[in-house]
């Protein structure tokens, strides 16, 4: 198993923080298209948005979203590798 980065450099979280505007563009974009919600999609642009710009700005400010992210997808990567 892959051991994660808890603790990952500024130039990581920049790069985190714009994939997050991807990642969470296209999850809105399911959101809205795929199950028709109305609202959802633009909270989930907003986070999107709001992880890119304060990823450019303060990069250590979007740890929170990182260690969130990490926590939820580490369970999943190992319950799909077993």
């Amino acid at each position: 198993m892959i051991a994660p980065d808890w603790y990952p450099s500024r130039e990581k979280l920049r790069q985190f923080a714009v994939i997050a505007l991807f990642g969470f563009g296209l999850m809105g974009l399911v959101a809205r298209f795929k199950f028709g919600l109305e609202v959802t999609p633009y909270i989930v642009w907003t986070i999107g948005g709001l992880t890119f710009l304060l990823g450019l700005i303060s990069p250590t400010s979007v740890l929170p979203v990182y260690v969130a992210l990490m926590g939820i997808t580490i369970p999943i990567g190992w319950f799909v590798s077993h």
